[in-house]
């Protein structure tokens, strides 16, 4: 990032993030997904609809310094254009059932009305479970791209909790239609619900 600074000082740091991004290698690319009883829990690589390629281990891939730098040499600084965070969506109170080791688990959608290209998703979850380390979080984009927010057996402990996730494989995306939250528990033994959860998207 120093250096792509040094080239073209004007940058912000949408920019090198968005230069970055497009400037990317893949690497380790036969990385198998991660399954738990035929479901997978960390996908393979995925492309989204905006043709970027993404990993939960790996991001956008490997930085390729002289890709990069050919690109902030002759990038237009805040060509990118507004930065707009909208108010976030939320669901309202659901306290639904999460089925106790069910890999059905447990669906919800949020419109978006919003038509952003998305730069990043922050998702707020309110959960109350007894054993939240047996849950996983994922989240569909109306474009049909899959993002795993939160992988089983973390090891968290608080039983009546909000808290945020983040991805950033819906890049370049559109934010606007049907998001689509699942929740999943994989392990028998305590039960729970999702309180209720938020959509908050950046973007241009």
């Amino acid at each position: 990032m120093a250096l792509l600074l040094e080239a073209n000082p004007t940058l912000t740091w949408r920019d090198v993030k968005h230069i970055l991004a497009n400037s990317a290698v893949q690497v380790d690319a036969n990385i198998a997904a991660v399954e738990i009883s035929g479901q997978i829990i960390t996908p393979a690589w995925t492309m989204n609809a905006a043709g970027y390629k993404f990993h939960n281990y790996y991001g956008f891939g490997g930085i390729d310094a002289a890709s990069a730098l050919n690109l902030a040499k002759n990038y237009s600084a805040g060509s990118l254009g507004t930065y707009l965070t909208p108010d976030e969506e939320e669901s309202g109170d659901l306290n639904l059932a999460i089925p106790d080791n069910d890999t059905g688990g447990r669906v919800n959608t949020i419109n978006y009305g919003g038509n952003l290209t998305i730069e990043s998703v922050l998702v707020g979850m309110c959960l109350s479970h007894a054993r939240p380390s047996d849950i996983s979080i994922a989240l569909t984009s109306p474009q049909d791209t899959r993002s795993v927010l939160l992988n089983p057996f973390t090891g968290v402990e608080n039983t009546n909790s909000c808290f945020y996730l983040s991805s950033n494989a819906f890049y370049g995306e559109s934010s606007v239609g049907d998001w689509e939250i699942k929740l999943t528990d994989w392990k028998a033994g305590t039960s729970g619900s999702i309180v209720k959860w938020m959509l908050e998207i950046a973007g241009r």
